[in-house]
Order: C-alpha cells, then structure tokens, then sequence
C-alpha cells in the first residue's frame, strides 16, 4: 500500500499548494488534506466489506475501474482544462 499512496499523493498535494491562497492557510489546507485522505483509507474498505459477501471480490475491484474513471473526469472538469488553459497562454 505504501507504494500506491508515494505515486498517488504527489498530484492531489501539487493541486492544494496551487490553489492555497493565501499561503498562510497552506498549513490548515495541508492537515485537512491528510485527515481526510487518512479517513478514506480506513473508511473506504470498511465499507467495502460489505458488499464482499454479496458480490465477490473480483466485483469490488470492478467496480473500483468505474469510480477511478469517475475520478479522472471530475479531475478533467475540475482543474485539466483550466491547467490547458493556462499552459497556451503562457
């Protein structure tokens, strides 16, 4: 697990010091980032657990295709095309 959170958090930790202003707040914004990213790692597969019995492992890890493809959209429209943007002007 520790390889997938190194290449991973790079991204969302780039974006959060982009869009901390002003960088007083870079601290609060920072520990509010690892708490719920720390949550979601203790949550999410406990919830998941759940549904093992009814749908099976090689579901679960299915359905996860679909929420990591709904995560890249959302990134796309919430900073891509504002990243692209920025990128032809200068």
């Amino acid at each position: 697990m520790s390889r997938v959170s190194l290449s991973t958090q790079p991204f969302p930790i780039d974006i959060l010091y982009k869009e901390a202003y002003p960088h007083e707040r870079l601290g609060l914004a920072t520990s509010t980032y690892f708490i719920l990213y720390d949550t979601g790692l203790g949550v999410g597969p406990f919830i998941l657990g759940f549904f093992v019995p009814v749908i099976g492992y090689s579901n679960i890890f299915l359905s996860m295709v679909f929420v990591i493809i709904a995560a890249c959209i959302f990134y796309y429209f919430l900073y891509g095309r504002n990243e692209k943007a920025i990128s032809s002007e200068a």
